[in-house]
């Protein structure tokens, strides 16, 4: 039996273009043809879901407005890069707590949430991959399959396949940096319950902490700098700067259940778009004390107007209006 030629290709949305759903508006994100599309990560602003769409037709190499009915799937096959968490591999970041999913419109053969089989119905086959709450780089597996009696002739895989590999690099686009290391005028808190060292790493599980968008970085270092020079000088007191942002942005998780950690999951509600951070008023020496100060802490609240930033109730976490005394929350905003 004579094999007829075809062309199979998984194609983009609209040509040559990516685009994200990003709430109710059309993204048009960074592309390195066919391999890595950058895209931001779901929750930045709670209940928003970012999505990304790609869709699947093959048609005859001869008439390309011939399309065929072809089997085709996608799945994700890993996470390259840890987003800034270093903690149980157990875990899948993926999926939790609101994560990755992959669907399309038609039926659905495979029953994972990370990956989708079916058909192309000689049209358009529209896959939609939701994108997860933590950063990180998404290593996406495709393959289109010919007809039967049909062989594919570009960009082959096998006689009668296409493999496709992409990349969805999850993470803020915008460059974040990190807080630089000034012990003379404050002092980068791991802990918010502990402050006995400066600098990052303290915390294995996410040793990369203390980013932020640049105008956030700025401030906090004129605030501390506020807060250094109404502070006499034969007292060490400086300003504690705790949780800021990730280095690519994204869920920062530091939930305890029981006195467990458990990964993956809030309470912090912000500190994913590089505007947030925390500043502790628990005691310099270690101890479980805080600084119980009403001057003290109302030099604080100054500084944090002086620098330009905004202090608010982040909720069902430490920093919050009933916690006053253990730690302010302070959000840039630009």
């Amino acid at each position: 039996m004579r094999l007829s030629p075809c062309c199979l290709r998984p194609i983009l949305l609209l040509g040559a273009l990516f685009y994200g759903i990003y709430g109710d508006q059309v993204l048009s994100a960074g592309i390195t043809k066919g391999q890595t599309y950058y895209i931001p990560p779901s929750q930045l602003t709670r209940e928003v879901i970012v999505t990304q769409l790609h869709g699947f037709k093959c048609y005859d190499y001869r008439d390309h407005n011939r399309l065929l009915n072809c089997r085709f799937t996608r799945a994700v096959i890993g996470l390259i890069g840890d987003g800034g968490h270093n903690h149980d591999p157990l875990t899948h970041p993926l999926i939790y707590p609101v994560g990755s999913s992959v669907g399309f419109n038609g039926i659905d053969l495979d029953d994972s949430p990370l990956g989708v089989e079916g058909y192309t119905n000689n049209d358009v086959a529209i896959v939609r991959h939701s994108m997860p709450e933590v950063a990180g780089e998404i290593q996406i597996e495709s393959y289109i399959y010919s007809p039967p009696r049909w062989v594919c002739v570009t960009d082959c895989y096998t006689t009668t396949s296409h493999r496709y590999l992409d990349t969805l690099d999850v993470g803020l686009l915008d460059d974040l940096v990190e807080l630089p290391s000034n012990p003379d005028i404050y002092i980068r808190c791991p802990f918010t319950s502990t402050c006995t060292q400066d600098g990052p790493g303290v915390d294995t599980r996410h040793p990369r902490m203390f980013y932020g968008k640049p105008g956030l970085v700025d401030r906090l270092i004129t605030m501390a700098a506020y807060y250094r020079n109404y502070i006499p000088q034969d007292v060490t007191q400086t300003l504690r700067i705790s949780d800021m942002n990730l280095p690519r942005g994204g869920l920062f998780d530091i939930r305890k259940e029981n006195g467990t950690f458990v990964p993956y999951k809030p309470p912090h509600k912000t500190h994913r778009r590089g505007t947030s951070a925390d500043i502790s008023f628990r005691a310099l020496d270690g101890n479980e004390s805080f600084v119980d100060n009403e001057v003290d802490q109302k030099l604080i609240r100054e500084a944090i107007l002086f620098a330009g930033l905004r202090r608010i109730d982040e909720g069902e976490n430490e920093c919050t209006a009933e916690n006053a005394k253990k730690c302010i929350h302070v959000e840039f905003s630009e």
